[in-house]
């Protein structure tokens, strides 16, 4: 949920810092609840450090009201309080409920609540029974919860559910089995853990992969960090209405491609660190409204990129980390709406870069760690539309940067 810009200029409605000899809320709950309807506040740091309840009110309204509730034992209060002081707050058009912090999940008197946000948080099975009373929900995050498959059949009933975020849980192909019954479901994360020591978990495979079909209005699905290779991915040839698709760091190969070809409404595609290669790239030849496309550190060489031609709509595209030689940028002339694009820790050139002129689009270009050298400001002169290069650790002098700055004094020069 896009929630609306906080304004820099607030009056908190009360610091925890603040507390009155009994160690009670230097304001009672019902005054927090007039006040928070009148202003625009931030919430600041030390809130983040305390529990609070944090309600979201009609975007149309474009006020973001944050209720502080404190923390549940220093009120010395039951679920039965939780629930008067939040049914309070919720007598305005609610969208959005967060508890960044549960003692007590005391949620069953939450009707009007439309999104549920408990990332990071030690949600295990037994809290799921009262999120599944939620019957208005339409939104849930749960990642890096302690949720399981078990935890998962409490959620059949949540039948309004059009986003689940169940990434980086203990969630397997088992669990998935039990949301068949989400119809209106239009996102789904189950992207697995990675692990400081460069290994993943992936709970989920190929063996969920045959439940998604039933899924047919998806739009966004998050399969990073799983065990799909390319024979789960023809479980995917149906989900025709499929906006944006991440298959970070999964088995995936140019095989596991074709079963996207006809998957025409695709904008968003992350084939970051799978094994893709040239060949596959064939297969996206008719996902001509494709915006944003990452061929990150993959087998993709300049060659390839004529797959990509006539792509005109892809505005942000990353190759950073890939076998790219200079001729084969020829091939991005033609993608003339390109604002971003990532060549950084590639082999290209200054040859390489003077194909790229006829990109007036191009507002960010990121050339770290290649071999460009200070020949490359006579291209970057003719691209009116640069806002941003990065030049970090090439060969473009210190005193090239200056000129560059000099002819550029807009141009934000990393």
């Amino acid at each position: 949920m896009n929630m609306t810009p906080l304004s820099q200029n607030f009056r908190p409605l009360v610091s925890l810092s603040q507390r009155t000899p009994n160690n009670g809320p230097i304001v009672d709950e019902t005054e927090i609840v007039e006040e928070v309807g009148q202003v625009k506040i931030e919430l600041l740091p030390f809130f983040e450090q305390g529990p609070f309840v944090n309600i979201a009110n009609d975007t149309k309204t474009d006020i973001c009201h944050f209720l502080i509730i404190g923390d549940l034992l220093r009120f010395g209060q039951t679920s039965q309080h939780f629930n008067k002081v939040t049914q309070n707050a919720l007598a305005s058009r609610t969208t959005c409920i967060e508890l960044p912090k549960l003692t007590d999940l005391a949620l069953l008197n939450l009707g009007k609540v439309l999104c549920l946000h408990l990332l990071i948080h030690k949600v295990t099975d037994y809290e799921m029974a009262s999120i599944g009373r939620l019957t208005g929900l339409n939104t849930l995050n749960l990642i890096q919860t302690h949720v399981t498959d078990a935890g998962l059949h409490y959620l059949a009933k949540l039948t309004k559910l059009k986003a689940l975020n169940l990434g980086k849980t203990a969630v397997t192909d088992k669990g998935l089995i039990k949301l068949t019954s989400l119809n209106s479901l239009t996102s789904l994360c189950v992207e697995g853990r990675l692990f400081r020591s460069g290994s993943d978990n992936r709970m989920v495979g190929n063996d969920e992969l045959p439940y998604l079909e039933k899924f047919t209005g998806l739009r966004t699905l998050n399969l990073s960090y799983t065990g799909v290779t390319d024979l789960g991915m023809k479980h995917l040839e149906k989900l025709f209405h499929l906006h944006t698709l991440d298959l970070v760091r999964t088995a995936v190969t140019a095989v596991g491609l074709e079963s996207l070809k006809n998957l025409t409404d695709l904008h968003t595609l992350n084939l970051s660190e799978t094994k893709v290669t040239d060949i596959g790239l064939q297969y996206l030849k008719n996902l001509t409204d494709l915006r944003i496309l990452n061929l990150s550190k993959t087998d993709v060489t300049g060659a390839g990129l004529q797959s990509l031609e006539n792509l005109i709509h892809i505005h942000t595209l990353d190759l950073s980390h890939t076998n790219m030689m200079e001729a084969g940028l020829q091939s991005l002339k033609n993608l003339i709406y390109i604002h971003t694009l990532d060549l950084s820790h590639s082999d290209v050139t200054d040859a390489g870069l003077q194909h790229l002129e006829k990109l007036t689009h191009l507002h960010f270009l990121v050339l770290g760690k290649t071999k460009v050298t200070g020949n490359v400001l006579k291209l970057l002169e003719k691209l009116p539309s640069l806002q941003a290069v990065n030049l970090y650790r090439t060969k473009v002098k210190r005193g090239d940067k200056q000129q560059l700055k000099e002819l550029l004094p807009n141009l934000k020069i990393y």
